[in-house]
């Protein structure tokens, strides 16, 4: 007499298997690869501004520049530029019409001050500045 044998898997069971080898790798993986973000390269911050509108003419303005890391790490040795158009309010370090002041926010900025005013230029250096990460530079007191 001929008997038929069949095993049969457990779905349920076998994907479960199968899903916890997959995570025991990636935890494996994972303690052994350190995971850092990539520099970042020009163009991956934005800058905006507040306000974004005010009239010419006008005296002790003043605006709020934020900047943000999109992706990557703005690591050391990185800087922002930011410059004031001609005919505006010099930028400066001193107190008074045109003064310039940086709060690092999320990012890590290097130096002691953090930033430098070159004739119409603000340069702000940075240490870390990660993805999301953000920091503000005011401009105050400025005839436009």
């Amino acid at each position: 007499m001929k008997t038929n044998i069949s095993v049969q898997r457990d779905p349920i069971w076998g994907n479960l298997r199968v899903a916890l080898f997959i995570s025991a790798l990636l935890l494996l993986v994972s303690l052994v690869v350190p995971v850092s973000a990539a520099p970042a390269v020009d163009g991956e911050g934005t800058m905006s501004v507040s306000p974004t509108n005010v009239a010419y003419g006008t005296t002790s303005a003043t605006f709020t520049f934020t900047f943000t890391a999109n992706i990557g790490d703005f690591g050391p040795g990185s800087q922002v530029s930011l410059t004031i158009p001609a005919g505006w309010t010099v930028p400066t370090t001193a107190a008074g019409a045109g003064q310039v002041t940086v709060a690092n926010g999320t990012c890590t900025l290097s130096g002691a001050p953090s930033f430098a005013v070159t004739g119409s230029n603000i340069l702000i250096d940075m240490a870390s500045c990660t993805a999301g990460q953000s920091f503000t530079v005011t401009y105050a007191g400025a005839t436009i």
